[in-house]
């Protein structure tokens, strides 16, 4: 099978490497011949960065018309791109089925977009999505719908190896600047935590700021692809805070399958898949309120052997569910019957 997949984004941004780029090994050992086609390039590339962009991204819509025209694939993958009126005739005079692939709410952003976005899930054959509420938006207007949620490479994301007891407890958090937001406003409850939990400290991994709720036990790291797994390792609760708003009711929980492949339980806002995803009293805790919050980390930070029990039960819960075995042979099982059904 050959497959063309156009990517919102070069491996270094985030959705694109995950639900793109970590498929491709498996893809190909599956007999899948791919070429990915970023719409962007990689951030900061070039001497003239925002010139090299602009000079790309009219390069590559010429590369995509020519790769859509004239290229033999049995199966298009498009993640995040609105292709334009043209391209979207050229593959349907074509007949190449089209899956796509969204995992935020993409449809949100104004008026323009979610025309596009609704115009990209009429063409699709089959749309892949990352959480149900997406799926629920779909369905409106296209049946052939499936949730599969961004993957945890196990083979990277795995517990630390056992060691002595620690006279510390790391609460952890892993993100970007723009979902740091919602971690400070929970910095008073982990201020309160802290001031009754003196074992506490905190690690934040891609926050892009030197804030903290309680300086001197707070570490800011930058995030990178190939530090995050090791730093992962070294927290013991995994945290996701969100407000509950009309974004991110669609959000994928991502942070919660990377503490999950490491190991350790989560505390997390009743918000969207999050209500899913975590299996309060099994895998961690849901917590609304900020006595819920302080609750739930009071608790897990006295009790290491509850903190045990719940992060074997959320690594199996990742392994089964969320690994990227798991979620490659979906996407391969719908890209064989895609194909199957063109011959």
């Amino acid at each position: 099978m050959k497959l063309l997949a156009i990517t919102f984004g070069s491996r270094d941004h985030a959705s694109s490497r995950t639900r793109v780029y970590l498929y491709r090994p498996g893809w190909e050992r599956a007999g899948i011949s791919v070429r990915v086609l970023p719409e962007r390039p990689v951030s900061g590339s070039g001497f003239f960065s925002p010139v090299y962009s602009a000079v790309y991204k009219r390069l590559h819509r010429i590369r995509r018309v020519v790769a859509l025209a004239a290229g033999r694939w049995e199966v298009i993958f498009v993640h995040r791109v609105f292709l334009s009126p043209i391209e979207r005739r050229i593959v349907s005079f074509r007949k190449i089925p089209v899956i796509f692939d969204f995992d935020d709410a993409i449809f949100l952003q104004d008026a323009r977009s979610r025309a596009a976005t609704l115009a990209m899930i009429r063409l699709a054959k089959h749309v892949t999505v990352s959480a149900p509420g997406l799926e629920a938006f779909t369905r409106r207007e296209n049946p052939d719908c499936t949730v599969i949620t961004t993957p945890a490479d196990t083979a990277m994301f795995f517990p630390a190896e056992p060691g002595p007891v620690k006279e510390t407890v790391t609460i952890g958090w892993t993100g970007s600047p723009s979902t740091f937001p919602y971690l400070k406003k929970l910095f008073p409850v982990l201020k309160s935590v802290a001031g009754q939990c003196p074992e506490v400290r905190f690690l934040f991994v891609g926050t892009g700021t030197t804030d903290s709720p309680v300086p001197g036990l707070t570490r800011n790291v930058s995030w990178s692809e190939a530090g995050e797994p090791e730093l992962l390792r070294q927290m013991d609760i995994g945290i996701m805070p969100l407000p509950d708003d009309e974004w991110t009711r669609f959000k994928g929980g991502y942070k919660l399958f990377l503490y999950f492949s490491t190991g350790i339980p989560a505390v997390a806002s009743p918000v969207g898949i999050n209500r899913e995803v975590i299996l309060p009293g099994e895998t961690g805790y849901l917590a609304d309120t900020d006595k819920d919050w302080q609750d739930a980390l009071i608790r897990l930070i006295r009790d290491p052997e509850e903190r045990k029990t719940l992060g074997k039960n959320a690594l199996s819960q990742a392994k089964a569910l969320y690994s990227l075995d798991a979620c490659t042979q979906q996407v391969i099982t719908i890209l064989e019957t895609l194909y199957d059904h063109r011959r």
